[in-house]
């Protein structure tokens, strides 16, 4: 395996306590860092507005601190799981800094491509909202237009923020992606389904796709013995 620093960006609702098991391994084989995102972990949360180019802009900062000092240029792969897929690939097309060796986008919803129950949703959210309905709407209702995420956003205060991500879409910015680029999938996920995986190694010239049958959107925590042995496979082949 290539010598590495492997930064790992967690996603949605996840700090550095969901990758601990996977972490220790790491590190026996490869630099390894994690990166908690503002508003997760120990990280305050800096704005309820920002969306991917902000919170991008935000890491992209803390790994450039991280190789000022560094004698030899560093040759980092970023690991993004979910939203921390969306923010390492935008970095990537959006900065392509020279330090980037390249991707493994876990899970990432790079493209978005909502259900047919997601787009009733927002038309029938965003008719009530025209129509000056949403304040006489029952709570239980409201429910209705809420998915798990959004509600635990609410309380967190990051509602805005998940808005922003989740219709995020980076389909125009595929081209602007040369690095070697590998996408990790659990063949069950739920949340970010295999189409997306299969899309994405289409339109990605320089792209790897892995599906690992019996697994879903967290293999990470769920079987992390499996994704660690992924994972070196991963950087032993491609890295």
């Amino acid at each position: 395996m290539s010598n590495v620093h492997l930064i790992i960006l967690p996603g949605w609702e996840q700090n550095r306590s969901h990758w601990t098991s996977v972490l220790a391994k790491l590190a026996t084989l490869t630099e390894v860092s994690l990166i908690e995102l503002p508003g997760f972990g120990l990280e305050p949360l800096v704005s309820d507005t920002w969306g991917v180019p902000e919170y991008t802009h935000w890491v992209y900062q803390q790994i450039s601190q991280l190789t000022v000092a560094q004698e030899a240029e560093p040759r980092i792969v970023l690991l993004g799981h979910s939203f921390g897929g969306r923010i390492a690939h935008y970095l990537a097309c959006h900065y392509q800094p020279k330090w980037l060796k390249g991707l493994i986008l876990y899970a990432a919803p790079v493209l978005y491509r909502p259900s047919w129950l997601t787009r009733c949703k927002l038309f029938l959210a965003n008719l009530v909202n025209f129509l000056g309905l949403a304040k006489i709407f029952p709570s239980w209702l409201k429910q209705f237009f809420y998915s798990d995420d959004l509600q635990r956003s609410r309380l967190s205060g990051k509602e805005k923020i998940l808005r922003q991500v989740i219709g995020f879409d980076q389909t125009a910015l595929l081209a602007q992606n040369n690095y070697c680029t590998v996408l990790l999938w659990g063949q069950q996920d739920d949340i970010v389904p295999v189409k997306i995986a299969q899309e994405l190694a289409n339109k990605l010239a320089n792209s790897r796709l892995i599906v690992v049958p019996d697994q879903g959107h967290n293999f990470h925590l769920t079987n992390p013995n499996l994704f660690y042995g992924t994972l070196k496979q991963i950087l032993d082949l491609y890295f």
